[in-house]
């Protein structure tokens, strides 16, 4: 089968790129980036646009190289928005902010990850647990223990449980 270009693969590496050069512009013109020792305000967001231009320029690269192979799936016509996926994504969201506080990192992470799992069909019960799970601990380790966000790990909220 012949290699093509898809629009939604230009699309999408364009968008990408566009998004990184955006927030890596931005962070130079605005904020204090400060050292690799002590980065300043403007020093995480500016690695997280440099990384997404990385992501863009790899995809457009590809993308126009060597395009994608037409699998038996693509055949199938492209499905509108799904209002259950965007439900779930919200939802998950929504519940991350309303637990980090009172049930603290863990916990948020742990429920927003089994609730957007959900989007996936053909996951069973004990790999959603297993990804909700190491989403929290991986979350612990990187925000605690290794940037030390002072935020709570694990936090009770009823008083009369303390």
């Amino acid at each position: 089968m012949k290699a093509t270009h898809h629009k939604t693969d230009l699309l999408s590496g364009a968008s990408i790129l566009a998004v990184g050069l955006a927030v890596s512009a931005y962070c130079m013109a605005n904020l204090e980036r400060g050292t690799l020792v002590e980065p300043g305000p403007g020093g995480f967001p500016l690695v997280l646009g440099l990384l997404l231009v990385l992501n863009g320029a790899i995809s457009l690269t590809f993308t126009l190289m060597g395009g994608r192979r037409r699998a038996p799936a693509d055949e199938t016509p492209a499905q509108g928005p799904s209002l259950r996926v965007l439900a779930l994504v919200i939802a998950s969201i929504a519940a991350f902010g309303l637990a980090l506080r009172s049930f603290g990192l863990f916990p948020a992470c742990f429920v927003s990850v089994l609730i957007a799992s959900c989007v996936a069909g053909d996951m069973g019960v004990a790999k959603r647990l297993i990804a909700a799970a190491g989403a929290g601990l991986l979350a612990v380790m990187i925000f605690s223990v290794m940037l030390s966000v002072p935020v709570d790990i694990v936090t009770w909220p009823m008083e009369a449980f303390k």
